[in-house]
């Protein structure tokens, strides 16, 4: 089964892909890839449990989100509903990653994590296509 059909078909009401090799490719583009890299843990059962945060380790990444995601309708629903307790402000500033941890913290809604091993590149910058 393709990585596709595995997001797609996944039974949580959030999916969202990982990043299985994010170091080599972070320590490719920063030197350092502590300078950009954010937390991404998840639970035995492959739940997210935390995204988006600043790490003190490497250890505390686990992958790199790759910005592809699925929603369900009672997924898409946590979203409307996290977005309705937000001011609008907060609301034009918040990443993806932000809002996922918030769904993460209410606890109604489990965020499926979903490895990918095969070539991905995050361009950021014109001195990551060089990268790539």
């Amino acid at each position: 089964m393709s990585k596709r059909a595995q997001v797609i078909d996944s039974c949580e009401d959030i999916a969202v892909t990982y990043d299985v090799h994010w170091l080599k490719l972070w320590e490719k583009r920063f030197g350092d890839p502590l300078r950009d890299a954010e937390t991404f843990r998840f639970n035995q059962n492959k739940m997210l449990t935390e995204i988006g945060n600043r790490p003190d380790f490497v250890g505390d990444v686990k992958g790199q989100y790759m910005g592809l995601i699925r929603f369900s309708p009672k997924g898409w629903e946590e979203v409307i509903s996290v977005c309705s307790d937000l001011s609008s402000s907060e609301i034009d500033r918040i990443a993806m990653t932000g809002m996922l941890q918030k769904i993460i913290d209410r606890g109604r809604v489990a965020i499926g994590a979903v490895p990918y091993a095969q070539d991905w590149g995050e361009v950021d910058s014109i001195e990551d296509l060089a990268v790539y």
